[in-house]
């Protein structure tokens, strides 16, 4: 790791090596405290009278948190709740758990509304906002495509023109009909899938913040994958959260910012792909062409909550530096971008607050 960011105290991990979807399973029995991203461990108390970490397996990929007390507190109670927060979201959003709602939802497309509950229905409902708020860069039903395969150990494999174009039809988020009187959802044309892996784990942050802070935890960090949420402080100091260098394959950072009460999400080409041919295949698919977007290596949102942090990440990502930056701060947020050519750009917003460690790595190969 760069020794100047290891002098850093409090640096939180904003995208990890790998941010799975919703749907997908890690391999629990692979882990083990050790690997615990070392940036986390080096938080410390740092002021913190009474301090806890911790990491379990959830949404297919780490969720981790760092809780930060002024006085004695059963710490270990708030992260059971906390974890167990995420997991209620996961049961209602996985699409690889059969009971779950939007596996239901999946089920009868084409066929008859199904009833959800209120935290399925307000997450459908942001997706069809970010979806209309991005002219449909983000869109849910890009699950209809089935051709792409990041997260399974298939041979790596490029569909061919005509097979993207006969699954590309039936994307379309306008297909997501939503009644708030019913509570009902319902996708309106047979084929068409929805899957939660852009923006759940963004919401799932958000249902576990207030949940801390409905037990009266103020000073804290919740982590899902790239999606992570800064509350408070650590002591005196506001949390770090660093910028993962999209060509390091250390996973070490380019840059670090303070954030606190805010979110920061970060999506990259680096998370899960395949190379063939010379040419990288990354999971960020443009659902204009059915293929993984090629303006960008990485996009950071720093966003008043996870969910939109999230939902501005892949619009972003697909738009590029300067039109997916100048798109993000119209939306009130604040964007840094590492373009496909490595060219480094921020929103102005930024300045003053964002610390460059050093440029991008330029990287070997695609």
């Amino acid at each position: 790791m760069n020794a100047r960011l290891a002098t850093l105290a409090a640096v939180v991990l904003a995208a990890c090596t790998h941010a799975a979807p919703v749907h997908a399973a890690p391999d629990a029995g692979a882990w083990t405290p050790k690997k615990i991203p070392e940036v986390l461990v080096g938080a410390g108390p740092n002021g913190c009278a009474n301090y806890l970490q911790d990491a379990r397996p959830v949404m297919g990929t780490w969720a981790e948190l760092q809780l930060c007390a002024s006085g004695p507190r059963e710490l270990k109670a708030d992260a059971d709740a906390a974890f167990a927060e995420l997991q209620r979201v996961e049961n209602l959003l996985s699409t690889w758990k059969a009971t779950s709602e939007i596996s239901a939802v999946n089920r009868e497309a084409g066929k008859q509304p199904v009833h959800v509950s209120p935290d399925t229905f307000e997450v459908l409902q942001k997706a069809r906002e970010f979806s209309a708020r991005s002219d449909g860069l983000f869109d849910i039903t890009f699950a209809s495509l089935q051709l792409w395969h990041f997260d399974e150990d298939l041979k790596a494999q490029v569909p061919t023109q005509e097979q993207v174009k006969q699954r590309l039809a039936l994307v379309g988020w306008q297909h997501v009909v939503l009644d708030a009187a019913k509570q009902t959802a319902f996708i309106d044309r047979a084929g068409t899938r929805i899957d939660l892996g852009g923006i759940g784990k963004g919401f799932a942050v958000d249902k576990a913040v207030a949940v801390l802070r409905t037990r009266g935890l103020h000073d804290f960090v919740v982590k899902a994958g790239g999606d992570l949420y800064c509350s408070g402080k650590h002591g005196e100091r506001p949390w770090k959260v660093g910028v993962r260098d999209p060509r390091d394959d250390e996973g070490g950072f380019f840059a670090v910012m303070p954030v606190q009460d805010a979110a920061f999400s970060t999506s990259g080409d680096y998370e899960r792909f395949f190379v063939l041919g010379g040419k990288r295949y990354h999971h960020i698919i443009d659902p204009r062409t059915g293929y993984p977007a090629t303006a960008s290596r990485s996009a950071t949102v720093l966003a008043r909550d996870a969910t939109e942090a999230e939902g501005l990440t892949k619009p972003a990502f697909i738009l590029g530096p300067e039109a997916g930056a100048a798109w993000v701060q119209k939306l009130g947020a604040e964007a840094i971008i590492v373009g496909a050519d490595n060219r480094l750009v921020t929103t102005p917003g930024l300045e003053g607050k964002l610390e460059i460690l050093h440029p991008p790595t330029a990287g070997d190969g695609p």
